[in-house]
């Protein structure tokens, strides 16, 4: 038995929550729930929507300037060599696999990503919804510009989650970068990284692409843990359980049906339902059938308009 199992046994057999067991144990709380999460899962996503997680790193555009001061707009056609896809790493959810594609170092010299572009559209073709941090605006607009390039359609349709947008959206962090998240949260950490380390596999440096390689999975496996922290928060996640037969009523964040009904209600102004609580991620939810009647919502007052 590993240590992750001895951790998620005691846990259960005490009958304590994370913070109690994590002091009798000497870890972090988060440590605790890795660790009870990694206990319970299979070898597939325990979700029913296929949630892929994922990260890219791109090369620096070369660029002719006059002066190294005043440079906050560069015209287009100074760009003397343009940026490309170095690198890809992806995970399924709760998978213990972590996927990826790297350049070579000739393709890197080249700077030709056409072949590790071909590896992850197909991931992206076969996922129901996306993860990642601030992957909307840059990692998903990046990849559909270089699919473009070498004329490839685009993916089928999923969903987008972008942490970063959820951490803006829902939490008052003193910031929302992943890697102060990770430390506020005590989740493992980003690498470390520096400027150089990019000029060194841009030049085709083995040893560079190999290192950057290594940040590029760990942001994936860390931006999962954070994915299933801030979850129970989201409010404008995609209703996974759209993905399953829908047979029964289940967490619209992470799917499973171990849920338990509420004593408070969800209050519109024109009507009322039955909340409930998922016992595996923690997300609030409420019924979309009223238990206010036809008759009783006809004896409702509505406030006069501003």
């Amino acid at each position: 038995m590993n240590r992750n199992q001895e951790i998620a046994l005691c846990f259960y057999r005490n009958g304590q929550d994370d913070v109690a067991t994590g002091k009798m144990l000497g870890v972090t709380p988060s440590t605790i729930r890795r660790a009870v999460r990694r206990f319970k899962q299979t070898d597939k996503p325990q979700t029913p929507a296929k949630i892929f997680i994922t990260d890219i790193e791109t090369a620096q555009m070369i660029v002719k300037v006059w002066q190294l001061r005043k440079n906050d707009f560069i015209q287009h056609h100074r760009i003397i060599k343009d940026w490309f896809v170095m690198m890809w790493a992806g995970k399924w959810l709760l998978s213990n696999e972590v996927l990826g594609d790297c350049v070579t170092p000739a393709e890197s010299i080249a700077r030709d990503d056409s072949r590790i572009l071909e590896s992850i559209w197909k991931l992206l073709n076969s996922a129901d919804i996306i993860v990642g941090h601030n992957v909307k605006n840059f990692d998903l607009k990046k990849l559909n510009a270089r699919f473009l390039k070498y004329r490839q359609l685009p993916p089928s349709p999923y969903n987008v989650v972008d942490t970063l947008h959820q951490s803006r959206q829902n939490f008052g962090f003193s910031s929302h970068k992943l890697d102060f998240i990770t430390g506020y949260l005590e989740l493992p950490q980003k690498l470390e990284t520096n400027i150089d380390l990019w000029d060194k596999c841009e030049e085709g440096d083995i040893k560079a692409l190999n290192e950057m390689f290594e940040y590029c999975k760990n942001d994936v496996v860390i931006n999962e843990e954070v994915y299933i922290e801030l979850l129970p928060y989201m409010k404008s996640h995609p209703n996974v359980r759209l993905f399953s037969d829908m047979g029964v009523e289940g967490c619209p964040n992470c799917g499973s049906t171990d849920i338990e009904k509420l004593e408070t209600f969800y209050v519109t102004p024109a009507n009322k339902y039955p909340s409930f609580r998922c016992n595996a991620c923690g997300k609030p939810s409420h019924s979309r059938t009223s238990i206010v009647s036809t008759e009783q919502r006809k004896n409702l007052l509505s406030s006069d308009a501003k």
